[in-house]
């Protein structure tokens, strides 16, 4: 409920001052990786996010953007046989694939037309969390998924011809518990680049 809320104060907003608005489309690749308990290896995996962004209040240089973007935050891991004789074999292999729904707040600036820097955290809500695995061993139950979580992202986006560009940026969430997709599944970081479009 609290996310259809929040989506449908977005939309009001924007259509009511949609004339004043300059909407930028973002469509891109990010690439992540995370902690997911001993034993295991740090591996990353490619992913996408859709969405778009829009300018809520400019003064001067400075501006504070938000919007709506679907991002996949997928993690593939391996399981390292620590055995004896068996140093640094894996022994099995999976995926982590969650879905969010994000909400970002960002706080931009402009060097001039063709470079801004910009950065904030993300409300991220969870809508679909999937695991696979190669062994029966391995606990694929995700009922421990976090419902929202809130990430920090920073970046830069450069305008090649007209209004369109390219954007560079990280992401990460704490280390602590507050900082997890799901039990045990934490210290995640991302990198990535979209294209954009401005309208």
């Amino acid at each position: 409920m609290c996310l259809k809320k929040i989506i449908i104060l977005l939309l009001l907003l924007f259509e009511n001052s949609a004339h004043a608005l300059e909407f930028k489309f973002i469509a891109g690749i990010r690439s992540q990786s995370a902690n997911v308990g001993p034993g295991t290896d740090r591996v990353q995996k490619e992913s996408f996010q859709i969405g778009f962004l829009v300018p809520l209040h400019t003064a001067n240089r400075f501006s504070i953007s938000t919007g709506l973007k679907y991002t996949q935050r997928n993690l593939d891991y391996k399981v390292i046989d620590s055995s004896l004789f068996a140093p640094l074999f894996y022994i099995s292999s999976g995926s982590f694939d969650f879905s969010y729904l994000d909400i970002p707040l960002q706080l931009e600036y402009s060097f001039n037309q063709n470079i801004l820097i910009w950065g904030g955290p993300i409300a991220g809500f969870n809508v679909s969390s999937k695991c696979k695995t190669n062994s029966p061993n391995v606990d694929c139950d995700l009922k421990s998924t976090k419902n929202v979580i809130l990430p920090v992202s920073v970046g830069i986006d450069f305008v090649l011809v007209d209004a369109m560009g390219v954007s560079v940026f990280y992401e990460s969430t704490s280390n602590n518990s507050s900082g997890e997709l799901a039990q045990n599944i934490h210290s995640y970081t991302a990198v990535g680049i979209n294209i954009f479009s401005k309208y």
